[in-house]
């Protein structure tokens, strides 16, 4: 209905449409910024998605970055929306109290997290179990401990008895990752992200299993503070205390 979707060209190369107007292009500049910012060490931009530029396809403007999943077969996803405060600075009112209330009744507001999305890939009978948007909004501190527990289940399906088999294998590998991203948000203050989302990213395969953390969502990337970004950095010291409490 008026949307291109997004799009997976031959090369592996994944086509995000913005959204309109100004959200749309803030996205791109932060894209070509970051890019180009020789301060920023390689090793993290590589939780960022590459950027190509911006291309027309059919009629609407889309960054370029990668295919974050382009190395998966049956990824397991779960996006969590950082930060205590996911509304920006320059915000309008009405923008700031929407975001201030969904803040103050979610997990947000106590944790500094919320889970907005899940699926989880089921071995025994192929089939991949998706958290809908009603479930996610409902989880409270003990809902996002369960879907941080199901998340890492060999049996998805089960409400009442997520195994979570697989949390040792990917948290581990996963605060690894976060611990790099800690320690460059301890001193960056080039960019403060306000309702930005990192995504857990696995595939199991026995020994060989892939975990990958990805950061996406930079509408609201402000820009050259004289601050680190307290905000994100508490969320990510928040987001490893709670998957080092997953069993």
């Amino acid at each position: 209905e008026g949307h291109v979707g997004s799009l997976v060209d031959d090369s592996g190369w994944f086509y995000k449409p913005l959204q309109d107007g100004a959200r749309g292009e803030r996205e791109i500049e932060f894209y070509q910024q970051f890019w180009s910012d020789e301060r920023v060490p390689d090793e993290i931009k590589e939780f960022f998605p590459k950027f190509r530029g911006s291309v027309l396809v059919d009629t609407a403007n889309s960054p370029t970055p990668t295919n974050i999943l382009c190395y998966f077969d049956q990824p397991c996803i779960i996006d969590i929306k950082m930060g205590f405060q996911t509304w920006y600075p320059e915000a309008g009112e009405a923008y700031r109290k929407k975001c201030e209330i969904k803040d103050r009744e979610s997990t947000t507001g106590t944790l500094g997290i919320r889970v907005s999305g899940m699926q989880v890939y089921d071995p025994s009978t192929r089939f991949k179990w998706k958290a809908d948007r009603n479930w996610c909004r409902k989880l409270d501190n003990h809902g996002v401990e369960y879907a941080i527990r199901r998340f890492v289940s060999t049996n998805p399906f089960d409400d009442e008895n997520p195994n979570a088999l697989l949390a040792s294998k990917v948290y581990e590998a996963a605060k690894m990752e976060l611990e790099k991203l800690t320690s460059w948000f301890e001193k960056q203050t080039f960019y403060h992200f306000f309702s930005s989302s990192v995504l857990i990213i696995y595939e199991d395969h026995g020994a060989a299993s892939k975990v990958s953390v990805k950061l996406v969502d930079f509408a609201h990337v402000t820009y050259d503070h004289d601050t680190i970004d307290e905000n994100y950095l508490a969320a990510l010291k928040s987001l490893t205390s709670v998957l080092s409490m997953s069993p």
